[in-house]
């Protein structure tokens, strides 16, 4: 699943690292999530106007399902041609979700770029997070345990199966991958985190490098 931040005015140019930048409110840009048929995991990292999971699955009639692990137990609401959507829950820019789609479809998480940045509740177990748009220093998730030594696993979704890296006290990691800014995943928590990151300080990761 590729993810791009890309500016509003180059939509064509994909793969450029750029945004567009007058005032920190007015920078905007979006990720691309490209999701396959079946379950995918996106989120949402910047200022989108969805306060709800069926506003989301409203925009992309694609979406059959939407899913989300809230640190103990699962919501998920499910669309029905006849009869609509089976329930909803609220949904803000800490959001990843599970998706599932009909078909192959690209998702937007498209808005300005938050004057702060968004923190995940970080508690003992398995918890969802994305790499924040003020961590983009970190690049793959050696990286990022040593940024939260409480991680022990990390995994992401590939598209039909898990991919896991843990820690061993003795061992260190029994392996790495790339992160990305906007990249989805799952954390196991050994401890207590709380709020992170624990600076909300946003440095303009997306400008242009001069």
């Amino acid at each position: 699943m590729k993810k791009f931040i890309l500016p509003l005015l180059i939509l064509l140019f994909v793969g450029s690292l750029l945004a567009v930048e007058s005032a920190p409110s007015d920078v905007v840009g979006y990720v691309k999530y490209d999701c396959n048929p079946g379950l995918n995991l996106v989120a949402l990292p910047l200022n989108a106007d969805y306060d709800w999971a069926t506003m989301l699955g409203d925009d992309y009639p694609e979406i059959v399902s939407i899913q989300r692990w809230t640190g103990n137990s699962w919501y998920a609401v499910n669309f029905d041609p006849d009869w609509g959507w089976d329930d909803d829950f609220a949904i803000d820019n800490t959001s990843v979700l599970f998706i599932q789609t009909s078909n192959s479809m690209s998702m937007y998480s498209l808005g300005e770029v938050p004057s702060v940045t968004p923190q995940f509740n970080l508690v003992s177990g398995l918890n969802t997070m994305y790499l924040p748009l003020n961590k983009a220093a970190i690049t793959n998730t050696e990286e990022l345990g040593v940024e939260i030594p409480e991680i022990t696993s990390i995994q992401k979704w590939t598209g039909n199966s898990w991919y896991a890296v843990n820690y061993d006290e003795d061992w260190g990691w029994d392996d790495l991958y790339a992160l990305s800014i906007g990249m989805p995943m799952f954390v196991f928590i050994d401890g207590t985190v709380g709020q992170w990151p624990s600076s909300r300080a946003l440095s303009n990761p997306l400008r242009s490098s001069k």
